[in-house]
C-alpha cells in the first residue's frame, strides 16, 4: 500500500501537527513523510476529498459481538465490519459471550480470530468466573494471553471483597477493572430510568441512587486497594460530580459515556419503542446535559457505542419483555456530531484518551508511525440508514435520524478501507 494523502486536517491535540492541512505519505503501513505540496510518486493512490481530516484511530471501550455462543446476533467477522463502517480501528470485546471469557483458551480464541483482520481487537477477561461474583477468575493466565483489561460487563460485583482483591491482584501487571456501577439489587426487574415518565408508563424504574451507591463503593474500595478502575457507562448527573470529585482527589479512576445517553433520554421511551431500551437507561434531560458538560471538562474521559446487537424477536416484543441494547458502531460518531461537542473533543474521546485508559501505545501522525488512522469528514450531513449498517442485527432508534460528522475509511498497517 503506497498512498498520498492530499490537503488533509489533521485532528491529533498531542501531536505536532494539530489542526494544519497537510499531505502525508504513508507507504507499507508507515508514515514516510508529511508536509505541503509532496509530489506524487511512482505506483502512488492519490485520495484527496474535500473536509478530508485525519486523526489517530478511533478505539471503543466495550462492545459485545456475542461470539462464541450467539452468532445468530453477531459474530467476530461481522462486529469488525460495523466497527469498521464506523470508523473505528480498535474495540475492548466484553467477556460475556457463552461460555464466558474468564479463561486462557477463551482470550486467545478472540485474537485468533481477528488476526487477519485490518483491526485491533482487544479481548477483556471476566473478573469473576462466569461473571458469578463469588470466584476470582484466572486473571493473571488471562493477561498472558492478550487480556487488556477485566470486566464483568454488566454484571455489578456484588461481594466487595472480590472486587477489593481484583484491584490489588491486577496491579502486577497494571491492568484496568472495568466496571458497570448498577447495585444489583436497586435495579432489579427494571425497565427504565425512574422518574416522571416511568410513572407515567407505569414500568418499574432504575433510580439514580443505584448507580451512586455502587459507584461510591467501588470508590471506596479503590482508594483502600489501590489499582485503576474505569467506569463504564455513566448516565447520571450526580455520578458525573462523584467522578470529578475522585479525580480531583487523585485517584486512577476514568470513566466513559455511551453515545445514547449523550443523544437521547427517557422521554424517547414515550411511546414505548424497546429499541430505546438501554442499560444504563436513557436518563432525564437534565443527566443528558450533564454528561456532555462532562466531556467538554475532561471529568468523562471517552465515548463508547456500547455496541450490543439483539434480535428482532428480542426487540419487537412486549416492552418489559424485551432485551436492553442497541447496535451502535456505525451511527456513532454521527451522532456525536449532533452534540454540539467540539470536533476536537470527540476526537479525543474516541481515540488518544480509549488508549490512554487500556495503557496500549499512544498514536500520532508523525514520520515513522505504524499506521493506525481514521479518516473523516466532521461537517458532512447524512441520514443514517439501513445501507449504513454491516452488523447482522439492524436493532437501533436511529434509522432516519440526521447526523453530522461521516467516517471515511481507516488505514491499519498495510491496508487501507474507504467507504
Amino acid at each position: 500500500m503506497n498512498i498520498l494523502l492530499r490537503a488533509v486536517t489533521v485532528y491529533d491535540k498531542a501531536g505536532p501537527h494539530h489542526l494544519k492541512t497537510l499531505d502525508i505519505r504513508i507507504s507499507d503501513g508507515v508514515v514516510q513523510s508529511i508536509g505541503n505540496h509532496l509530489s506524487q510518486q511512482e505506483d502512488e493512490q492519490v485520495i484527496e476529498q474535500k473536509g478530508m481530516c485525519i486523526s489517530p484511530g478511533w478505539v471503543d471501550l466495550h462492545v459485545d459481538f456475542a461470539d462464541p455462543g450467539s452468532e445468530d446476533r453477531e459474530d467476530i467477522e461481522r462486529g469488525v465490519a460495523a466497527a469498521i463502517a464506523g470508523g473505528f480501528t480498535g474495540a475492548v470485546l466484553m467477556p460475556s459471550t457463552n461460555p464466558v471469557i474468564d479463561y486462557k483458551a477463551g482470550v486467545e480464541y478472540v485474537r485468533k480470530s481477528a488476526e487477519h483482520l485490518p483491526f485491533y481487537l482487544y479481548p477483556a477477561g471476566a473478573v469473576t468466573k462466569a461473571r458469578k461474583g463469588a470466584e476470582l477468575a484466572e486473571m493473571f493466565d488471562m493477561h498472558r494471553a492478550g487480556a487488556i483489561c477485566f470486566t464483568d460487563d454488566w454484571y455489578g460485583i456484588a461481594q466487595p471483597e472480590r472486587l477489593k482483591l481484583a484491584l490489588q491482584y491486577v496491579q502486577q501487571f497494571d491492568a484496568p477493572i472495568f466496571v458497570s456501577p448498577q447495585e444489583p439489587s436497586l435495579v432489579k426487574g427494571a425497565q427504565m430510568h425512574e422518574g416522571v415518565y416511568s410513572t407515567q408508563l407505569g414500568l418499574k424504574g432504575m433510580p439514580v441512587m443505584a448507580e451512586v451507591v455502587q459507584l461510591e463503593r467501588d470508590l471506596q474500595l479503590l482508594r483502600y486497594s489501590g489499582g485503576r478502575l474505569h467506569v463504564m457507562g455513566v448516565s447520571s448527573a450526580e455520578a458525573v460530580n462523584i467522578i470529578e470529585r475522585a479525580k480531583e482527589e487523585g485517584l486512577s479512576i476514568s470513566a466513559d459515556v455511551n453515545i445514547a445517553n449523550l443523544v437521547a433520554t427517557d422521554a424517547d421511551l414515550m411511546d414505548y419503542d424497546a429499541h430505546y431500551k438501554f442499560y444504563p437507561p436513557l436518563r432525564s434531560e437534565a443527566d443528558r446535559l450533564a454528561l456532555l458538560e462532562g466531556l467538554r471538562k475532561g471529568v468523562l474521559d471517552a465515548v463508547s457505542s456500547d455496541h450490543r446487537p439483539q434480535l428482532i424477536e428480542t426487540k419487537a416484543c412486549e416492552f418489559s419483555n424485551a432485551s436492553f441494547g442497541s447496535i451502535g458502531l456505525e451511527s456513532c460518531f454521527g451522532l456525536l456530531g449532533t452534540t454540539g461537542l467540539p470536533v476536537e473533543t470527540s476526537v479525543e474521546a474516541l481515540s488518544r484518551l480509549p488508549r490512554a485508559i487500556l495503557g496500549v501505545p499512544d498514536v500520532h501522525i508523525t514520520e515513522g508511525q505504524l499506521a493506525q488512522f481514521t479518516l473523516f469528514n466532521p461537517d458532512e450531513t447524512w441520514t443514517f440508514s439501513n445501507k449504513a449498517i454491516q452488523s447482522k442485527s439492524r436493532n437501533t432508534p436511529f434509522l432516519g435520524r440526521s447526523l453530522k460528522g461521516r467516517p471515511m475509511g481507516i488505514i491499519v498497517d498495510d491496508t487501507m478501507v474507504t467507504y
